[in-house]
């Protein structure tokens, strides 16, 4: 059986590298084996010329350490939404969770900020 999961809670700015979801925000997934995930993006400001988000996985919403990199989104949009920049959607499959996820900007150059949300599915084997 799947279940819809929102990573992000509603529309994300990023604005700067090693921004990242708060340890409070970080979706309990344990009941899970795996998500199907979608990362949109729905505006920039400026020209990006690279941009990553990287979704962590953990076991503890106490502490910042613990916390590993499962899959990236990487360098998706480089334009606003329907400009004709690169693609402004992505699409992952997400194994070896733990029991937390949350979101990381990892790379972030040559823009002023990018809008997105993080959704998707969560599902057993």
């Amino acid at each position: 059986m799947a279940t819809e999961v929102a990573v992000t809670d509603g529309v994300v700015r990023a604005t700067a590298v090693n921004q990242v979801q708060s340890l409070a925000s970080a979706v309990d997934v344990s009941r899970f084996d795996q998500a199907d995930l979608l990362l949109t993006v729905c505006g920039v400001e400026g020209a990006m010329g690279s941009f990553v988000v990287t979704l962590l996985t953990g076991m503890s919403t106490e502490s910042e350490d613990g916390w590993f990199p499962v899959v990236s989104f990487a360098n998706i949009v480089t334009s606003a939404p329907g400009a004709g920049g690169a693609a402004n959607l992505d699409k992952k499959n997400v194994p070896g969770l733990l029991r937390y996820l949350r979101w990381k900007v990892t790379s972030f150059a040559g823009g002023t900020a990018v809008s997105f949300t993080v959704r998707g599915m969560l599902r057993n084997n």
